[in-house]
């Protein structure tokens, strides 16, 4: 074992997601290791099989085979072998799966061997701490053997695999292994306690179930209508508060479903209530036409504060003349480095699940950005761009709708000055919002930049889940080290997958001329088409930024476009030159992803989900997402039902019905 602990590995995380049994009926034992008998090869090199990983440490020649013929099951198997030795070893193991601290799991592999060979398991934590376990040694023989044995997951351990090793000189061959959780003792015990049946509920409801069993609770979800209400609950009391305000007034269906520590699922009774909500929707902002005077300070109405960070000269004033003769807010910047300057309104506080519409009056002699920003349950605060508004001179109205992340307490907007110049805001209105939805929910799945991981570890877990995607391309670095290159974009679109437009540089477009825009917008269309050999249709704009030059340039080349501003396409916002999309960060957990599905069904709106980078390295930024988060978004998406497309795809099923 001594040996085993100076190992340093290298690989990325692809977890297998558990497949439990539905209501609590116990199925045959799922095989938890992806491609167990080796027989699907690696997209990327087909000398290897999928979710296989070679290793090796020590003073050691060794020598991996993937061979064909000859196999236990199926046609392929792996073998190893060792020529000369002094120290360390050498296997082949299967990406790390995901298992649970406490439960017990049957492992087994087949094996051909003219020397002892071991089985050592290698544990990990959510934290990224490694252990290992000797299972036992595997005797040799000439004919396929079965090794089996069974083990219990430790505390805290999150992930595991196992290593079928060699440590001598001699040779070992391995094929059809099986690794699944230990046939469960219990059941779960689950009723909903609240709301009683055929209640009617408006506003926010507390939604609460009992749930017990003798191998413990590992968690309890909530459904509405066969869709996820919130995410997984982990403790008692399990209750969840609901805004029914989005939701359509009438008779409606809930369950709740609680899973013990072993895996094994149990859903409740359904219970049918009533939503029973009035109609009007009240402005929310206190002295939304600024024309109260704070109390203690003349120069700044009630309820609204200044603010700037940065390195610039902002000044604030409060005229008294605004849009249809009430009061406005002034904020003017006389010289700039960096940050900001804005007035906001004091926090409204949040309900879950629901979707706002802002509005205001404003003038501006520079172009000028909107942001949420949500105050958290945690004690964090998130920034969300949910508009860009263009210079004007007159007063000019700016009308958004944007959605409330999962887990916010208060929040408010900021409409932020960012450069010399100045701007006056007037007339602000804040209400609840029920966007007019299309014949159906649809999501879409779209990756910026092109980078190669976006091949090597996205692709296989779309082909995983069957999901397609959009791919914005920059064509300048085509070919080059760390993004796609034409074979690879090629092999995507043949797959499904829509190819498109990042633009040829990557440059910010508003800063650019109209010389530069048309540089930037047919070429790199021009380019793509010709590696595909079919059209481009659709772009995203560079940092999500764009103008009116912009837009135009745009429209003279591309069908639609989309840029980052947050939010969800509906029947009464939809434009197709600034397609809103919620951005995936390291921080967005599958429970935010399963609350944007929620609302998208309930709304029968457009979700369009931004990803960029997808890299086991969990330190490679906030843009990156490790092939383990990605693999749990993308099955929560699957496992909901709603229809994935791409955004030419969606495009296409919605604008007959504009």
């Amino acid at each position: 074992m001594n040996r085993i602990k100076n190992l340093i590995l290298m690989f990325p995380i692809i977890l297998c997601i558990f497949l439990f049994p539905i209501i609590g009926v116990y199925a045959s034992p799922v095989n938890l290791i992806g491609n167990p008998s080796t027989e699907t090869t690696s997209i990327s090199n087909t000398s290897l099989p999928l979710n296989w990983l070679q290793g090796s440490w020590g003073t050691n020649s060794h020598t991996f085979s993937y061979v064909k013929g000859g196999a236990q099951d199926g046609n392929y198997s792996l073998k190893v072998q060792i020529s000369k030795y002094t120290n360390g070893d050498a296997k082949w193991y299967f990406a790390p799966v995901n298992v649970t601290p406490g439960s017990q799991y049957n492992f087994s592999d087949y094996y051909i061997s003219n020397i002892s060979s071991s089985i050592i398991i290698q544990y990990q934590t959510s934290t990224g701490v490694i252990s290992y376990q000797n299972l036992g040694i595997a005797s040799v023989s000439s004919a396929w053997t079965q090794y089996k044995n069974t083990f219990t997951i430790p505390s805290n351990v999150s992930q595991m695999t196992v290593f079928h090793l060699i440590s001598s000189v001699g040779s070992l061959q391995t094929d059809n292994y099986s690794l699944s959780l230990s046939t469960p003792t219990s059941t779960p015990t689950i009723n909903i306690t609240s709301p009683s049946p055929n209640s009617s509920l408006s506003g926010n409801v507390n939604i609460a179930a009992s749930a017990s069993d003798t191998n413990g609770i590992s968690y309890v979800k909530f459904n509405f209508d066969g869709s996820a209400l919130g995410g997984p609950i982990s403790s008692s009391p399990f209750q969840y508060t609901w805004n029914t305000i989005p939701v359509a007034n009438g008779s409606h269906i809930i369950t709740a479903t609680a899973t013990n520590t072993l895996g094994i699922s149990s859903t409740s009774a359904p219970v049918t209530i009533n939503i029973n909500n009035p109609v009007s929707t009240p402005n929310l902002i206190n002295n939304p036409l600024v024309n109260i005077v704070s109390p203690t300070n003349s120069s700044s109405p009630s309820n609204w504060s200044q603010g700037n960070w940065g390195v610039n000269a902002a000044s604030f004033s409060y005229p008294t003349s605004g849009y249809l003769n009430s009061r406005s807010l002034n904020v003017s910047i006389s010289s700039y480095t960096s940050g900001d300057a804005k007035w906001s309104f004091d926090p409204i506080i949040a309900a879950a699940d629901q979707q706002y519409k802002f509005s205001e009056y404003y003038q501006s002699n520079v172009n000028t950005q909107v942001d949420a920003v949500f105050n958290m349950n945690d004690g964090t605060t998130i920034y969300q761009m949910i508009g860009q508004p263009y210079a004007s001179s007159n007063w000019t109205n700016f009308t958004t709708n944007f959605s409330i992340p999962l887990g916010t307490k208060t929040f408010t907007i900021y409409h932020v000055l960012q450069s010399v110049g100045y701007l006056n805001t007037s007339n602000f209105n804040l209400t609840t919002y029920s966007p007019i939805g299309f014949s159906r929910p649809l999501v879409s799945l779209t990756f910026d930049d092109g980078y190669d991981n976006e091949y090597t570890q996205a692709f296989p877990l779309l082909n995983k889940y069957g999901l397609s995607s959009t791919q914005f391309i920059i064509t300048d670095v085509l070919n080059t080290q760390g993004y796609m290159t034409n074979a690879q974009i090629l092999a995507m679109y043949v797959a499904g997958n829509e190819i498109a437009s990042h633009t040829v540089t990557h440059n910010d477009l508003s800063q650019e001329t109209q010389a530069q825009l048309l540089l930037e917008m047919a070429p790199s269309q021009s380019i793509i088409q010709s590696i595909i050999g079919a059209p481009v249709t659709d772009l995203a704009y560079p940092y999500g930024t764009y103008n009116s030059s912009v837009v135009s340039a745009a429209q003279a080349v591309y069908a639609a476009a989309r840029g980052v501003e947050d939010g969800f396409n509906s029947k009464d916002n939809y434009n197709p030159y600034n397609i809103k999309a919620q951005n995936v960060y390291n921080t967005t957990t599958t429970a935010q992803i399963s609350d944007w599905i929620y609302q998208a069904k309930i709304t029968n709106t457009w979700l369009v989900l931004v990803y960029h980078s997808v890299n086991p390295d969990i330190s490679a930024g906030i843009y990156n997402v490790t092939p383990s988060q990605l693999d749990q978004q993308l099955s929560a998406i699957k496992s909901s039902g709603i229809k994935v497309e791409t955004m030419k795809q969606a495009i296409t099923e919605i604008t007959p019905q504009l």
